[in-house]
């Protein structure tokens, strides 16, 4: 599968190292992590980094608008499952704005592209 997508508005790559301090704003914004983060951010995103988006069954991309702003993070997870998942998060800066459809748009239509 091709690493990286660019659109209009964002650029969809697989999640790299550095973007690793980068996700703290991407945990926050997740649910349940967001709510242990406000209680230990550092232990916390060290065990969503690790448990998430270092497990190699998952397929993690990062999103970047075109100023080079962390958007947030989409992924396939549980692949090898009956009954896989879509994950999206959106940092709270951009949440409320529209990204997530447009995002689940173009980055859906080019998964199934090239992954069938």
């Amino acid at each position: 599968m091709e690493q990286e997508l660019h659109t209009e508005l964002f650029d969809i790559r697989r999640v790299a190292a550095e973007d690793r301090e980068l996700f703290n704003d991407v945990v926050a914004a997740e649910y349940l992590m967001g709510k242990l983060h406000k209680v230990d951010p550092d232990i916390v995103s060290k065990v969503y980094w690790e448990t998430i988006v270092e497990d190699k069954e998952d397929i993690n991309y990062s999103v970047f608008l075109k100023n080079g702003d962390l958007l947030g993070r989409v992924a396939l997870q549980g692949i090898g499952e009956n009954v896989p998942e879509l994950a999206i998060v959106i940092v709270k800066k951009y949440q409320g704005q529209g990204y997530g459809a447009k995002i689940l748009k173009e980055w859906l239509n080019w998964v199934c592209k090239n992954m069938g």
